[in-house]
């Protein structure tokens, strides 16, 4: 058991944020070593116990989240509440973790494997049960062990061919062929380890420095990037005439020769589409000359989305956008009501239906495809936009709800990951931060500093172009089944 804890911390410190990340090649080491003979029922206890420590420290931010910062905004239920759902989220979490421990441990008894087939099978089961928590109303991808990898733009590059699940088997396998072989070395065993983590990572790097830099031509966007940086407890208490004042402002400080400004999520906590606001807002848009894209709760025929909208100079809101399609569950719709109704207590604004619509915005010529939120950590999101015509990506959120810089860097990340899948561009644009560019190959352009009021113009090129991962991306699922159904064959 203190193999797969040890493991699990180890792999949690690799995530985002952390500092741990070049040695996401052997952290799972222990893990998979207590596993080699271990039954199905102790492989299911040591692969929980591994996700519930992977989960629960590297997702550390969501306690003080859930148990002190979301109480004292929303003021309807207790700290130790929020502690407790926070718990039960990472039990949740590491049951997927349990799963894959079951099954490689019943793979694997079925017969004599060789060292290739153990760590194959590993690695596929690992992978296969990452696929399975991301599914459902109760889906997330946040720790797989491809996050670890967000610096080392050499092996980030591959995610245009197998996306973050075929990263993560990469990972594991790695992991398990390293295990395997350490069993057999005797003599300078650390010094060889350190070698073999400093070659892995080594070659990602060399890789990264035959990339080419980053070249604009007359194929381009010119963005206005909006960080407001108001503080959640200010955001559900301050009167809407205050968020208009800070759409003017920094409507006025606007360079001239831009296609677009962009605000965060929920720059307004209420529909100013059907609000005299709105006509408000419409006359400072004019003023500037510029079109604007922000984001704001819609009421549409008795039903609410979390919606962002084009508004244009001329003709005023235009109907022109998009309506979040993944919500987070709790916090924006109750999943499995039978089952979880006890928790109604944790909505944060209102409960909102999915959009069904990906069309990307049109400015200029380009198609602008829009991501809102946590819907960064999901390819099929990205997937749906791209397919539907976007030459670039904006991801609109509002994180202020998270002290932590390490939350912040987690999520930022993902629009990273989205960039190399699909071969665009990706903004995000935050109210607290981080709001940056990710170009195609997976490098950040420009970041804003987080927690501070400011803007920026983002210069971003369209690409139309379709990756390998577009096309093959849906199907890996497909395949780890494949494998592993080919070994209980054989």
């Amino acid at each position: 058991m203190l193999g797969a804890v040890i493991s699990g911390a180890l792999t949690a410190l690799t995530m985002p944020g952390f500092f741990l990340g070049f040695i996401v090649w052997i952290s799972l080491i222990p893990f998979f070593q207590s596993l080699r003979n271990a039954g199905p029922l102790s492989a299911f206890f040591k692969g929980f116990l591994y996700g519930y420590t992977l989960i629960g420290i590297s997702l550390f931010w969501l306690f003080p989240t859930l148990s002190k910062n979301v109480p004292f905004v929303l003021r309807t239920f207790p700290g130790w509440m929020g502690g407790l759902v926070f718990f039960l989220l990472c039990a949740v979490e590491a049951f997927f973790f349990g799963m894959t421990g079951l099954f490689y441990s019943f793979m694997n008894r079925l017969r004599r494997r060789s060292s290739l087939h153990s760590a194959i099978i590993f690695a596929s089961s690992y992978a296969l049960f990452e696929y399975l928590r991301s599914v459902g109303d109760l889906g997330f991808t946040g720790g797989r062990l491809s996050d670890a990898l967000h610096w080392n733009t050499g092996y980030i590059l591959t995610l245009s061919v197998w996306g973050t699940l075929g990263l993560t088997w990469l990972v594991a396998f790695t992991n398990a062929m390293i295990a395997l072989w350490f069993e057999n070395i005797r003599r300078r065993r650390m010094w060889k380890l350190l070698l073999v983590v400093c070659a892995l990572n080594g070659v990602g790097m060399i890789i990264a420095s035959f990339l080419p830099p980053q070249v604009l031509d007359d194929e381009r966007l010119k963005v206005y990037a909006v960080q407001t940086n108001v503080p959640q407890s200010v955001k559900y208490s301050r009167n809407p005439l205050s968020s208009l004042k800070t759409v003017e402002k920094f409507l006025m400080e606007a360079p001239e020769d831009v296609d677009v400004v962009v605000f965060p999520e929920a720059t307004f906590m209420m529909d100013v589409k059907h609000h005299y606001l709105g006509s408000l807002l419409i006359t400072k848009v004019r003023e500037s000359g510029l079109p604007v894209i922000l984001g704001f709760p819609l009421k549409l025929e008795g039903k609410s989305f979390n919606h962002v909208e084009l508004v244009d100079p001329s003709t005023g809101f235009t109907g022109e956008g998009y309506s979040k399609r993944r919500l987070s569950p709790f916090a924006e719709f109750l999943p499995y009501p039978r089952i979880f109704r006890i928790f109604r207590f944790l909505k944060f604004l209102e409960y909102f239906e999915s959009g069904k619509d990906s069309t990307p915005v049109n400015l200029n010529g380009t198609n602008v495809g829009i991501m809102i939120c946590f819907e960064s950590y999901f390819t099929e999101i990205a997937r749906e936009v791209v397919k539907e015509g976007a030459d670039l990506l904006i991801t609109v959120t509002n994180d202020g709800w998270f002290e932590s810089k390490i939350a912040l860097k987690q999520h930022f990340v993902q629009s990273g990951f989205r960039a190399v899948e699909y071969g665009r561009y990706i903004l995000q644009v935050a109210n607290t931060g981080i709001t940056g560019l990710w170009d195609k190959y997976g490098r950040p352009v420009n970041i804003i500093r987080p927690s501070i009021e400011n803007a920026h113009t983002f210069i971003i090129p369209r690409n139309r172009g379709k990756t390998v991962y577009y096309y093959l991306g849906r199907y890996i699922p497909v395949a780890l089944v494949l494998v592993l159904l080919l070994f209980l064959i054989i």
